[in-house]
């Protein structure tokens, strides 16, 4: 059966209406997903969702720096104080939310028969689904107006209302120095991440919404069809991992 990430929609609708994605780049990550370039405003933004969403590797980063005012995950530093003010976004009526890293999948019957799309929520609050963003320039609710992410992950879990939680930052690159008895020695640059603003953009439901995803589903079979990609999509016998 293929399978498909609501984020490999979602870079498929950007290189349909946008300027800065790329039709080669999103080939390339679905047939060659080891060739994907990361870049340390990525590497940065999947820490800090660790951080936020994942409450193991929260609990064991903080634990493997109980000293001082900052921790390290993933070569990014952050404060302690960023990473409460970011959890306090997220919910600040309870405190937490009802669940998270929630993997979600639904089937739809398209024009090349059942094709699975499939998804996980940074986290849940009753019927809100909340999704984090790390963001190294400022937001705007229109960024995400057109988004599929959201129409998906609605649709997929029946939600009721859908936030953003954008977390502007800024970054600065180190390298610790330190003497090894014969000369200096330089430790892998460690990215110092700072907390600049917190917006949060809601968006809900409407009629003609799942419509709109499923035709935005088979427009991206299509083009998978065409450029010879449907091969990386068949996920019969292998499971496959949901991206984050």
């Amino acid at each position: 059966m293929i399978r498909i990430s609501v984020t490999t929609l979602e870079q498929f609708r950007r290189v349909c209406t946008t300027s800065f994605a790329r039709e080669e780049e999103l080939a390339r990550n679905i047939g060659h997903p080891e060739e994907a370039e990361r870049s340390w405003q990525m590497v940065a933004g999947s820490a800090w969702d660790k951080l936020l969403t994942n409450p193991l590797a929260r609990a064991s980063t903080f634990a493997l720096n109980r000293e001082g005012d900052t921790i390290t995950l993933d070569g990014c530093q952050f404060s302690k104080a960023d990473v409460e003010a970011g959890l306090s976004a997220m919910n600040p009526v309870l405190g937490r939310v009802t669940a998270t890293q929630l993997k979600l999948k639904k089937t739809f019957d398209t024009f090349l028969g059942h094709a699975t799309v499939v998804g996980k929520l940074d986290a849940v609050w009753g019927g809100e689904v909340i999704d984090v963003k790390a963001r190294f320039s400022p937001s705007d609710p229109t960024d995400y107006e057109e988004d599929l992410q959201w129409r998906f992950y609605l649709d997929l879990f029946a939600g009721t209302s859908f936030r953003y939680v954008c977390c502007e930052m800024k970054g600065v690159h180190t390298m610790e120095q330190s003497w090894d008895g014969i000369g200096v020695a330089y430790s892998p640059t460690v990215h110092v991440i700072t907390l600049e603003h917190i917006h949060q953009y809601m968006f809900y439901p409407y009629n003609g919404m799942r419509e709109d995803c499923f035709d935005w589903l088979e427009r991206f079979l299509g083009w998978a069809r065409q450029n010879g990609l449907l091969k990386y999509l068949d996920r019969s016998e292998v499971e496959e991992e949901v991206p984050v």
